[in-house]
């Protein structure tokens, strides 16, 4: 592919490049690499020079992985790319075996969007390169909480998706800059597709901290209750893996035109993550015209209101969700307004407004006049401990 690139008005007059270094080689999606590639994609669009270098393993992997590790980077090379990925040629993907630091110029701006990818940079800093964290989420499963917290220390500069996560890394580092995530309003709408009035549609995943199995026995629970009501997914996993029996129609991680068109076809959307950054799922719901039922994730509190916009349970108990949703699947005319609702209050986040905020924080930002400047002002977020209960009714 040809790299496009453009003087970005720099006083020393040299063209600046964004590297986006990501942990994996990009074929299965999901929020946070969807997140990275639409940041990359308007970067581009800008007239911004935009290189993606994908890893598939690190220096700290376990010897037993290399031989999946180099099935998995020779068949991502030779395939084409995902469905989903919606790039210009002008934005440059690079696939790397192991991951080392790229070939950068001075000014150039390196950004982790991982815990591994940031440890690389901690490792290989270059005097005169910006070094940026793009915190997505509190992984704390993965990396673990000590180890996080001393990257967010070390961190050149901390880019956060959401509120939540700019209070949480300032309290332990004093720095985090807030870049808020958006949603596609012109792509995420509703196509007059036919609605189906009693379809619960939800995301299945097969880690555990997206609560599908809770999803899962929420349903077994509806469905012995007497409800009436269908059930479509979309993931890498089938709800079957986690012990569904009842008829599901299940898609494969299908590209973004399908799901546009299952949020479309739903009349209810359940997340049961135990932690989000943002909700992106959730917002792409509520363009296509879902109501929403949704676990007391931290992230989904960003621009979700208990009770107005949303109904909410806590975490890990199928029974609660089992209630929230044969609530609404009885009252249309509420569902209507809780998504209406939701829409109105998801309006301030837009990609040009995040995009703004981006460039300004990543200095490549060319002078923008003050009828661009971003009016995030997000929503109410209560404490955790306080919110398992907003929004229960009946």
């Amino acid at each position: 592919m040809v790299a496009l690139s453009r003087r970005m008005g720099s006083p020393e007059g040299k063209t600046m490049t964004v590297h986006y270094l990501v942990a994996g080689l990009g074929q299965k999606p999901n929020g946070g690499l969807r997140i990275i590639y639409e940041q990359a994609r308007r970067l581009a669009e800008r007239g911004h020079r935009v290189e993606l270098h994908h890893f598939e393993r690190f220096p700290s992997d376990r010897l037993r992985r290399v031989p999946r590790n180099v099935w998995n980077f020779l068949s991502a090379i030779r395939a084409k790319p995902p469905r989903w990925i919606n790039l210009p040629d002008s934005v440059v993907r690079h696939y790397h075996l192991v991951a080392r630091m790229p070939v950068v110029m001075p000014s150039d701006k390196i950004v982790a969007t991982y815990w591994k990818t940031h440890e690389l940079i901690e490792a290989n800093k270059q005097a005169g390169v910006d070094y940026f964290y793009l915190i997505q989420g509190f992984e704390t499963w993965i990396a673990g909480e000590a180890r996080l917290h001393r990257q967010w220390r070390d961190a050149s500069t901390n880019l956060v998706v959401s509120k939540h996560l700019e209070r949480m890394v300032k309290g332990v580092s004093g720095n985090a800059i807030l870049i808020p995530n958006a949603v596609d309003f012109d792509f995420f709408a509703e196509t007059g597709a036919r609605r189906r009035n009693r379809t619960i549609l939800f995301c299945s995943m097969a880690s555990s901290n997206k609560g599908s199995k809770d999803i899962v026995e929420a349903l077994e629970l509806l469905h012995q209750s007497g409800c009436e009501f269908e059930i479509r997914s979309f993931g890498d996993t089938h709800p079957a893996t986690f012990g569904l029996s009842l008829p599901c129609e299940h898609f494969q991680l299908p590209d973004q035109t399908v799901i546009r068109d299952l949020y479309g076809s739903a009349s209810l959307f359940v997340s049961a993550s135990y932690s989000e950054g943002w909700g992106l799922t959730l917002a792409e719901a509520t363009l296509c015209g879902c109501a929403l039922v949704a676990s007391n994730a931290e992230g989904h509190f960003e621009f979700l209101r208990p009770g107005r916009s949303a109904f909410f349970f806590r975490r890990g108990q199928a029974q609660a969700i089992a209630r929230k949703l044969r609530f609404l699947l009885d009252r249309p005319e509420l569902r209507s307004r809780l998504n209406r609702n939701a829409r109105a209050d998801l309006s301030p986040y837009t990609w040009e407004q995040s995009v703004d905020l981006l460039e300004q924080a990543l200095g490549i930002a060319d002078r923008l006049s003050s009828s661009r400047s971003p009016r995030i002002t997000g929503t109410d977020c209560a404490p955790a401990s306080d919110r398992g209960n907003h929004g229960r009714r009946g």
